[in-house]
């Protein structure tokens, strides 16, 4: 720990030095329009983003989700476009383009190559001022849009959040959804539209976001080329109520088809510009971020949820918003019982406060996640894009500061403010099981499974769209020579590539090093070449249970001895099972790099697979599977994988395995997969970032060159991915309860490389 603690001075020193503001370029057109420029030469390309200062809050009654609607057709004909011509250009010079609406913006934004950026300029210019809004494009985007409204209603986190925002605010408009409410969006016209339009979609009430590899000034001259010629709209924005405080508990329950039951509560807090946000953040790190967080000893590592979080909504929206808590309740439990944990968890941060290693790990968890941000010309963007809309960009060297001055004694004051019962909203899913049973907590047997579908999707626990995110949105390396051979004596391969290092490692293990110095960070990806299909027969899911299980303990430290380590580090490490592999990943500052990969090493060569995480682990796996059988696209798609491998196939199946299975599998199972199929023989890592390569690659030559194994069968088993079965013609309906939104999937064999 000592070594942790000495690198969390060092990052302190290093990121307050630096001031991120000071690398904008701001210009402002005579119409209005805020241009914010960021010089990033790391790769000949450019993120561009147009943010208009529209979002739903600015949305009356009767014409809820307009601001979404116009999203979905700010793709379709202009006065000079026709049709299909807008994505059609953009593809030709390889961009990827997008938007998204949210509460306070809308946002399109495409990353294109430096040299084409004038295409995305002139076509973004078009559309600022030259939309047509056609009967006949609205026509054809409502059933885009009416699918996302049934998306909406099928997700159960999803719908409780709205449902939550829409209890918690009784005058703001944070309390209408983004997407709108169904008949409100129904009804909107083509007229309404173009109003909209017309209204708000003026340059004085928009700004401009360039990421990327250009010259400022450069850039501006062609801005100003395409955007200076369309007049001010003169916009007056609606005012907004202001939320009156909150006087009482609000609760709801929503009863649905479903196999977990979860949990929701949100407390307002003030604007991000308030002194207290700062508190609130880091607050939020400490009882829902990572594995040492309260909530995940006091809910998690005790079996009573599958998933707990809490985070602050500080830092993500314009006008003041909530804290939330969240939970995924495991089968056995009841929300009545689990809900009280979550206060009597807050109620001792209030009396007694956190510890100074607490408060350390959560400030720099935050202070790491600020710098991350800085990785990418796409995340770096969003961070300016962000801060503009909730107080101004220069806001950005406020933040670090301001984590940096978080005292105990602020955790205790805003926690007492703040998460008070009277200022409470708590919401609450309760899955009524497929045999009719309220869920209520019961859910610990087994779900009915429709006939036909004997297996499960995606591993649990659930994955939450974070609610600072925007929900609605309308839309690698070169190839490396695969290693076949175990060298017989200390001998390397290395060759230099026009973009990365590759070294291929005596035991067959390949390195990739890539130096990027625009950030202090470094991130680390590979792959190992053991996965589903190398489960042993009649016991799917033991490759997915053994690598879920890595980061639980190894023989030098315990679960939490590990997550203290690397999070005291804000280290972010992973892995990730898959059919034919898995997969790590991971990020650090550069001062923490070797840390990192030591503990990668640590978790990846010498795990323990302690017998008590077993039965943790097994528990969330389940929580995972009985989560899937609501997912109707999951449903489908490993119904047609049986079908067409054959439900005994190893290339069939879901990865998790069944739930018979995952009951049925022991450590000594988890052990022997994990000894017999984890070897360095085509395994893969890649270090991208702030990092000296050849340095680089001695650290990885100490921790895994004797890593040794070998699987001499390997190549056979991939083969057997080509065993079809002949399906032609045939049809599968698999009936879930309870579902607005119906997912078709056409299968067959396709191309083996």
């Amino acid at each position: 720990m000592l070594r942790a603690t000495i690198c969390l001075g060092g990052a302190l020193l290093l990121m307050t030095a630096h001031s991120y503001a000071a690398d904008v370029h701001e210009y402002r057109l005579d119409n209005g329009l805020l241009v914010l420029l960021k010089e990033n030469h790391n790769a000949p390309v450019i993120n561009f983003n147009v943010v208009y200062r529209v979002g739903s809050k600015y949305e009356r009654p009767g014409i809820t989700g307009i601001s979404h609607l116009l999203e979905h057709m700010m793709f379709k004909t202009t006065k000079n476009l026709e049709l299909g011509e807008f994505d059609r250009r953009l593809k030709e010079v390889g961009s990827d383009n997008n938007a998204y609406t949210w509460l306070d913006q809308t946002v399109y934004y495409e990353t294109i190559a430096a040299g084409k950026i004038d295409v995305a300029l002139e076509l973004e210019a078009e559309r600022m001022r030259y939309l047509l809004c056609l009967p006949e494009d609205h026509e054809l985007e409502m059933p885009v849009v009416r699918n996302e409204l049934e998306q909406r209603d099928d997700s159960p986190f999803t719908l409780l959040s709205e449902e939550l925002f829409a209890n918690a605010f009784k005058a703001h408009p944070y309390r209408v959804p983004t997407i709108g409410w169904v008949d409100d969006v129904e009804s909107i016209t083509s007229e309404e539209i173009k109003a909209h339009y017309d209204r708000y979609y003026n340059p004085d009430n928009a700004f401009l976001v360039l990421v990327g590899d250009f010259e400022p000034d450069e850039m501006y001259a062609k801005i100003q080329r395409h955007f200076g010629g369309i007049p001010s709209g003169d916009v007056r924005l609606p005012r907004i109520s202001k939320e009156p405080e909150q006087i009482g508990e609000r609760r709801f329950e929503i009863r649905k088809a479903g196999q977990l039951d979860f949990i929701l509560a949100g407390w307002h807090i003030p604007e991000s510009e308030h002194p207290d946000s700062y508190a609130l953040v880091v607050l939020g790190n400490i009882l829902g971020e990572g594995r040492t967080s309260r909530l995940y000893r006091a809910l998690v590592d005790t079996g009573k949820c599958a998933a707990a979080g809490a985070w602050s909504s500080a830092f993500g929206f314009a006008d003041p918003f909530l804290f939330l808590v969240n939970g995924v309740v495991s089968p056995g439990e009841t929300p009545a019982g689990v809900e009280p944990i979550y206060y009597e968890e807050i109620e001792k941060i209030i009396t007694g406060g956190v510890t100074d290693e607490e408060l350390a790990r959560a400030r720099k968890q935050a202070r790491v996640s600020f710098v991350f941000e800085k990785d990418s010309i796409v995340s770096e963007a969003r961070s300016l894009v962000s801060f503009e809309l909730m107080s101004g960009w220069r806001d950005l060297d406020n933040y670090l500061p301001g984590i940096e001055a978080v005292t105990n004694d602020d955790l205790m004051r805003v926690a007492a403010k703040y998460l008070t019962k009277q200022n409470r909203t708590v919401a609450i899913w309760h899955a009524i099981r497929p045999e009719g049973e309220d869920g209520g907590g019961d859910g610990g047997g087994e779900p009915t499974v429709p006939e036909g579908e004997e297996n499960t999707p995606q591993v649990g626990p659930p994955n939450y769209r974070h609610p600072g995110q925007s929900p609605y949105s309308s839309k690698g390396l070169p190839n490396l020579p695969l290693p076949g051979r175990e060298a017989a004596v200390e001998a390397e391969v290395s060759g230099e590539l026009e973009y990365a290092t590759v070294t291929e490692l005596s035991n067959g293990l390949t390195v990739v090093v890539h130096e990027n110095h625009n950030n202090a960070t470094v991130n680390i990806n590979g792959l190992v070449r053991a996965g589903k299909i190398d489960d042993p027969p009649g016991l799917p899911g033991v490759g997915h249970f053994a690598v879920a299980m890595l980061a639980n303990g190894t023989e030098q430290h315990s679960k939490l001895e590990l997550a203290e380590i690397l999070e005291g580090a804000g280290i972010e490490l992973g892995f990730n099972p898959s059919r034919e592999s898995f997969s790590f990943s991971g990020r650090s500052l550069s001062e923490d790099f070797e840390l990192m990969l030591e503990m990668l090493a640590e978790q990846l060569l010498k795990p323990a697979f302690p017998e008590e995480e077993v039965e943790k682990t097994r528990q969330q796996i389940l929580a995972g599977l009985l989560d899937s059988y609501n997912d109707t696209f999951a449903v489908s798609f490993y119904a047609s994988r049986d079908m067409i491998y054959g439900a005994e196939h190893p290339f069939a199946g879901r990865v998790e395995g069944t739930p018979e299975s995952v009951e049925a599998i022991t450590r000594g199972d988890l052990v022997d997969w994990y000894e017999s199929k984890v070897i360095p023989q085509g395994a893969v890592i890649t270090i991208v970032g702030d990092v000296d390569a050849a340095e680089a690659l001695r650290v990885v030559k100490r921790r895994f060159q004797r890593w040794r194994g070998k699987n001499p069968h390997r190549s056979e088993l991939i083969e057997r991915g080509s065993e079809f079965k002949e399906i032609a013609g045939e049809r599968r309906e698999i009936s879930l309860p309870d579902k607005s939104n119906v997912s078709l999937l056409w299968i067959g064999p396709g191309v083996s490389k």
